[in-house]
């Protein structure tokens, strides 16, 4: 071989090794590069991380906030909703009581009125059996008196029936 082709293969693998040497070391700094931005990335993604975490307990408070107020609007409604009904259902019972007295009194008194008239027409009945009673005592002895005259004056008597 002569020098011309040890030198051009000297300069060629020197050339080879440069280009090694070289693309090891773009590679590192690359690398580092790649590594730092990673991080950087990282860095900037946990800092949004942060961020939501935070809006997301702001978020929560305000909601729970708000359904702790609906509740209390909620309770406090019903509350006033059961009270207007009771007073409603007392209200109805004692209308109920007053009308169911108010029946009860004039059912009392038409009781009252009609036993006095029962006991009335039972009295004037009595009265009215007891003076008919009388006036049939008194045809039969007017009878009785009729059939003694006949009797004496001769004429004949009816038949037995």
């Amino acid at each position: 071989m002569d020098t011309t082709t040890l030198a051009v293969i000297g300069t060629g693998l020197t050339a080879i090794g440069t280009a090694v040497a070289l693309f090891a070391a773009l590679w590192r700094v690359q690398g580092n590069r790649f590594d730092a931005l990673e991080r950087h990335v990282d860095h900037r993604f946990a800092g949004v991380d942060k961020q939501f975490a935070a809006a997301d307990k702001r978020w929560t408070e305000r909601f729970e906030m708000a359904e702790s107020a609906n509740r209390e609007r909620f309770e406090m409604a019903e509350k006033a909703s059961r009270e207007r009904f009771e007073m409603a259902e007392k209200a109805s019972r004692e209308r109920l009581d007053a009308m169911d007295a108010k029946w009860t009194e004039r059912l009392e008194g038409v009781d009252r009125r009609w036993s006095e008239r029962f006991d009335a027409v039972d009295r004037q009945s009595q009265a009215t059996h007891a003076a008919v009673c009388a006036l049939h005592g008194r045809f039969d002895d007017l009878y009785r008196h009729l059939l003694g005259q006949r009797e004496q004056s001769g004429q004949p008597r009816p038949a037995a029936g």
